[in-house]
């Protein structure tokens, strides 16, 4: 049996107050049925994309119905006191409200953009349309005079015990920089984890169905490459079906631009299904096991608020942390380093037409069943609930003194 941090009486406490649902709902089902209190902080929206997913009786919610998050964090500061660690998800905006935890509390916070927090001055992007300079100046005001961003993110920092990232590069990154004290920084904890539902689903040379993750967005992800890699693949293949899915929020104007580029491909061999909100957790994993491979084409560089990062060096994508919950062989552009374990499973691609070519060489050689049974096997083995869950409670236990 696995020892749980060194009593089986513990309790720990999560707080997602922003939009990172997919790491709450992998936290949540590390620890379920665990001889550990899991007390959950977190949004009515993160709530309602979950209301379809079952969670044990070890988990307590708390609501936070969108106003102040200083009044629900002091609301419950007996217990926040109680709890043995408070962990973090994400701190996306009103720093100042989390200066309110118990001072006495051990703090871990999960990092998902380095150069905002750490380096947010030396990665401003300077606006280059009206409406970025609109954008800009709003965030300014909001963010940085009204809620002191600049002042409370540097308190954060100090006050803040621990800090954990993504994976070993990003962490590697911070370590190089020197932006944290080296005892502040522990073992990225893994916040997705293989489930056993998330079956294999085999290529039968009929339909393949493609994925991309995530809301269309033209500052993150390049579509237009996507779009010309299909239109190749239709030059040699004329057999294959193949379908996308968009699985995010297209209701941006480059999401219309996009759907209506993907409507000009030939209809009798492609389809692709889109959507306009935010897909809840259960549609989400079906439609992912229905795929056989992810494609990833972010950007080299991203935006996040008016502050500059840079996909696989200062933030991960989304696509990366979903091949851990799914296994699916993923596609992604040749800037994108994964980290070193995910080699053989996460391909790079060049350009359009190289894409094209590795999607036509899964398909044509057969190769995609081989290799999507070894991803499955990767993750199930490196990535299974006890694994991850043994692995959190050593570095949870060496924080709790």
């Amino acid at each position: 049996m696995i020892e749980v941090l060194n009593t089986t009486t513990k309790s720990i406490a999560f707080i997602e107050l922003d939009f990172h649902v997919d790491c709450l709902d992998g936290f949540m089902k590390i620890f379920q049925d665990e001889q550990i209190q899991l007390h959950v902080f977190t949004t009515t929206k993160n709530l309602k994309l979950l209301q379809n997913v079952s969670y044990s009786k070890n988990i307590h919610f708390y609501e936070f119905k969108g106003l102040l998050k200083t009044v629900f964090i002091l609301k419950y500061s007996q217990i926040f006191q109680k709890c043995h660690l408070i962990f973090i998800g994400t701190i996306a905006s009103d720093y100042g409200a989390y200066l309110f935890l118990p001072k006495k509390s051990i703090i871990v916070l999960r990092i998902h953009n380095v150069n905002k927090q750490f380096a947010p001055l030396q990665n401003i992007l300077l606006p280059h349309s009206f409406r970025a300079l609109w954008k800009f100046f709003s965030y300014v005001g909001r963010q940085i005079i009204f809620k002191q961003f600049l002042i409370y993110r540097v308190l954060i920092n100090k006050k803040i015990n621990y800090f954990t990232f993504p994976d070993s590069g990003i962490t590697d990154y911070v370590k190089s920089n020197n932006y944290l004290p080296i005892d502040k920084i522990i073992n990225p904890i893994p916040l997705k984890i293989y489930s056993s539902a998330n079956s294999l689903n085999l290529f039968d040379a009929k339909i393949l169905n493609l994925t991309i993750i995530g809301s269309v967005d033209e500052k993150r992800r390049n579509y237009s490459e996507v779009i010309s890699a299909i239109h190749n693949i239709f030059k040699f293949n004329t057999s294959c079906l193949i379908h996308l899915t968009l699985l995010g929020s297209c209701q941006s104007n480059y999401g219309k631009w996009v759907i209506q580029e993907l409507q000009k491909l030939p209809c009798h061999l492609f389809s692709f299904t889109y959507f306009n909100t935010q897909v809840d957790e259960t549609k989400f994993i079906e439609i992912v096991t229905q795929s056989q491979i992810i494609i990833s084409p972010i950007t080299p560089n991203a935006s996040v608020d008016i502050f500059r990062e840079q996909y696989g060096v200062t933030k991960t994508t989304g696509s990366i942390l979903d091949f851990i919950k799914f296994g699916k062989i993923t596609l992604v552009p040749h800037h994108y380093n994964p980290p070193k374990e995910f080699t053989d499973f996460i391909i790079k691609y060049n350009h359009s037409e190289d894409l094209a070519s590795i999607i036509l060489d899964l398909i044509n050689k057969k190769k995609i069943n081989m290799l999507s049974k070894k991803s499955l096997d990767f993750v199930k083995e490196k990535y299974n609930k006890q694994a991850v869950l043994k692995q959190t409670l050593k570095t949870f236990n060496n924080l709790i003194h």
